[in-house]
């Protein structure tokens, strides 16, 4: 019964693939739910209070609905691909694009965040490179797990925002510089360039593009890239939302100042309780059961949907958020 609330995950994919079967206004239903329902779900329902993790057992219920959201993220692209083909250079293959990107930013890369704090080349682990490689974005496993978590809340993180840097302008920074990162990263290990995992992702990733678009059509391939960088935008916006503003000198220890935290039950549910952030930095290689809020963390208004549409006008998410970041990080 604790897992059922995260069967609600399962709603925007269902609904996404449905939208890119059946085609016309339908291939908008990611988009709708993403951007409507999903900022008013997560104002009405509230925040829990404290919450406490899932009690143990939770194993085999846990990365099972993880594991089904892998199948669930190959049938949003496979139904996407299948669209653009149909459809070719009509707005409803762009409409699929973005609606799937939608899925692909929240459950797919999301999911691949929490299966990538697995083991290594473990069969999770696997799994989370695969959503990914749905989105063309391989290397954020490495520089998420090997220098976000180490640097977060200093100017070796990219990914950390410092406060009065608008979303816009941290996602042209950080993006390039999380590419180059995690690229240093894997050369330092690898014994030469071309045993560099980062250059095999990128062949293998210009490899599906490429046969997408000679076996489909190149406005599959399109459809493609779309919905890969508008996942990868959705990501950036919420890394810049869990660590704006909150800093920390680069010889301080890392604490649960430097993540906002927010206890919001729709994105709790639907995002497998990344959004209490605090903990997952203190203890990055607990599954997200067990997470829990705590107690002194800065707190977020409301929950990560709740704050889409104040957060893409920067002067209005420095008007609301600059007051409640703590005088230690300013």
């Amino acid at each position: 019964m604790a897992f059922l609330p995260y069967l609600a995950s399962f709603l925007l994919p269902i609904g996404v693939i449905t939208g890119n079967y059946l085609g016309g206004p339908e291939t908008v239903i990611g988009i709708i739910v993403m951007f409507v329902f999903y900022p008013v779900f997560d104002i009405i329902l509230g925040s829990r209070q404290g919450h406490t993790g899932i009690p143990a057992g939770s194993f085999i219920w846990g990365e099972s609905i993880l594991r089904v959201h892998v199948l669930m993220q190959m049938g949003v692209v496979g139904t996407l691909l299948w669209r653009a083909y149909q459809d070719g250079p009509s707005w409803t293959t762009f409409a699929a694009a973005l609606s799937s990107g939608c899925v692909s930013g929240a459950s797919g890369i999301i999911v691949a965040h929490e299966l990538g704090h697995r083991r290594p080349q473990s069969l999770s682990w696997w799994m989370s490179q695969l959503n990914l490689l749905c989105v063309c974005y391989n290397h954020y496993t490495t520089e998420h797990n090997h220098n976000h978590h180490l640097y977060v809340g200093t100017d070796a993180d990219p990914a950390s925002a410092p406060a009065g840097r608008g979303l816009w302008s941290q996602i042209a920074i950080s993006l390039p510089q999380q590419f180059i990162s995690s690229w240093r990263i894997q050369a330092k290990k690898a014994k030469n360039k071309s045993s560099n995992p980062m250059l095999r992702f990128l062949l293998l990733q210009g490899g599906i593009i490429f046969a997408i678009g000679a076996l489909l059509s190149w406005w599959a391939s399109l459809a493609f890239l779309l919905q890969s960088l508008f996942a990868v935008l959705l990501l950036e916006y919420v890394n810049y939302i869990r660590h704006y503003g909150l800093r920390r000198g680069p010889d301080g220890k890392q604490t649960e100042q430097q993540s906002w935290q927010t206890d919001a039950r729709w994105t709790a549910w639907t995002l497998f309780e990344v959004s209490l952030h605090p903990d997952h930095h203190l203890r990055a290689s607990l599954p997200f059961w067990k997470l829990r809020a705590i107690e002194n963390a800065p707190t977020l208004p409301v929950g990560y949907y709740g704050l889409f549409w104040v957060c893409v006008f920067p002067p209005l998410w420095r008007r609301w958020i600059d007051s409640r970041i703590p005088s230690i990080s300013i």
